[in-house]
């Protein structure tokens, strides 16, 4: 940038004055600098070139116009427009000028206007509705709890109920068993050959018992 660009030193056009309600401004602003008045004070002063391509000097040295400005910031690059909407008569013979300043920001859309210091949008009239409330941030998405998968139950399988009794009437008969056979009587000693009666006569009496032959 060139030193012959800085606001500082820029030669402004013809100094924008505010004569009566209604008197009006409006272009692009190029800068923006302090200016000092000889008592000291400090007020903002816009360099601009106006819808009708001419370049004009803006000084605000006015409290309400000087508020109005400080409240709604504009930069160099944006499109104002400022007018005089009243003046009003304060003792002393001074009067008060009270101004609406509109901004387009750079080639965007209009700024919305600022109340005054110390009021809110929608606490006066001429400023609108309130501010709508701002959207809720989104709910987290919410998932179901997962089951805990369960054991299955051990089936079991039912006893058996108990068999009935089987009445005394109807119970087997035993097989019979067979009468016990008498043992063969000793042969006797008639039938016996001479040798075998005389082997006979020759045993002790324990023998023939255990034989089973008479004594």
């Amino acid at each position: 940038m060139s030193i012959w660009d800085d606001p500082d030193i820029r030669v402004g056009g013809d100094f924008v004055k505010f004569n009566a309600p209604g008197d009006s401004v409006s272009g692009t602003i190029q800068a923006i600098r302090k200016h000092k008045f000889d008592d000291g004070s400090v007020a903002p002063q816009v360099l601009l070139v106006t819808d009708e391509g001419e370049e004009k000097t803006l000084t605000a040295g006015q409290i309400r116009l000087k508020t109005a400005l400080a409240t709604e910031r504009p930069e160099a690059g944006d499109w104002i427009r400022i007018t005089l909407t009243q003046i009003e008569k304060r003792a002393g013979g001074k009067d008060l000028k009270h101004f609406t300043v509109e901004i387009r920001r750079g080639q965007g859309a209009p700024a919305q206007p600022q109340p005054p210091a110390g009021q809110t949008m929608g606490a006066g009239p001429g400023w609108g509705a309130p501010a709508a409330p701002a959207a809720p941030a989104a709910m987290p998405q919410q998932y179901p709890p997962q089951a805990v998968p369960q054991a299955a139950p051990q089936q079991y399988a039912p006893a058996a109920p108990p068999a009935a009794p089987i009445p005394f009437n109807e119970l087997p008969t035993p097989p019979a068993q067979p009468a016990p056979q008498a043992a063969p009587a000793a042969p006797g000693m008639a039938a016996l050959t001479p040798e075998q009666q005389a082997a006979i006569a020759a045993l002790t009496p324990e023998q023939r018992a255990a034989m089973g032959l008479p004594g």
